[in-house]
């Protein structure tokens, strides 16, 4: 069975973009897509209960209805773990933020897709 990829972005282009770089790294994974956190907390609650949560998270920081903050600290209570910030903003206190409401790690948009494809796909390989 395929690794399953949370990716939580206002921006859909996001979410096609990691996954077309990511099949160039790894093939075995699903993608699912919520454009804001109150669609991602209703997308893993029917993961968890379907037997199964993501493998990894990839949370936008600024986004309607729920901020990234917000949502990780949701999912974290819901018992998602491996949640990865990715987002154009990094400023201290959102970091601060994050890391606090249970982020595994933080990833700017400007390393560029294929680098940030790379990360995504050495961690779902233990690396």
């Amino acid at each position: 069975m395929g690794k399953r990829i949370l990716i939580v972005d206002d921006d859909p282009e996001t979410a096609q973009l990691i996954e077309i770089t990511l099949r160039k790294f790894i093939d075995d994974f699903f993608i699912y897509s919520a454009e804001d956190g109150e669609a991602a907390i209703a997308t893993v609650e029917l993961l968890i209960d379907a037997g199964t949560s993501p493998d990894i998270t990839i949370m936008d920081l600024r986004m309607p209805k729920m901020d990234g903050i917000q949502c990780t600290r949701l999912l974290t209570e819901l018992g998602v773990s491996n949640i990865h910030i990715l987002s154009a903003f990094l400023e201290p206190e959102m970091i601060e933020s994050a890391d606090e409401a249970g982020a595994a790690a933080i990833m700017d948009k400007g390393e560029g897709y294929t680098r940030i494809a790379t990360k995504i796909a050495d961690n779902l390989r233990g690396r």
